[in-house]
């Protein structure tokens, strides 16, 4: 089953694309998204980009990966992806907390130090 993309929906994915990507560069440009983000992000910018203007892209690698209908590719491979950021996502927060936890111990040693009665100058 092989069918193209109406010229209007073409468009339309198009233009999502593009203003992805230019959310993605003002986000980028105001420092509200990291560099190592927006790595993730703009290919799959890029990606929706490519499909829509070349939506038999999409067909030839459902086809190559089994898939007999291209959105079970789509979604299939859209759940990969998510599940590939949650783990980023994890391990970013399991560094911040570890982080966080040192910062809290250096900050206690330090007060117990700062408050000792013989560390004060006489």
């Amino acid at each position: 089953m092989n069918s193209t993309l109406l010229p209007i929906q073409r468009i339309f994915f198009s233009l999502m694309a593009l203003a992805l990507l230019g959310v993605l560069l003002a986000f980028l440009r105001r420092g509200r998204l990291d560099l190592r983000h927006a790595i993730i992000w703009l290919p799959v910018a890029g990606v929706i980009l490519l499909f829509s203007v070349f939506p038999e892209a999409l067909w030839v690698i459902s086809g190559f990966l089994g898939f007999q209908v291209a959105s079970n590719a789509v979604f299939s491979l859209a759940l990969i992806g998510l599940l590939f950021v949650v783990l980023l996502q994890s391990v970013a927060l399991g560094r911040a907390k570890s982080d966080i936890r040192d910062l809290a111990q250096r900050m206690a040693l330090y007060e117990a130090n700062v408050n000792r009665p013989d560390s004060r100058v006489k």
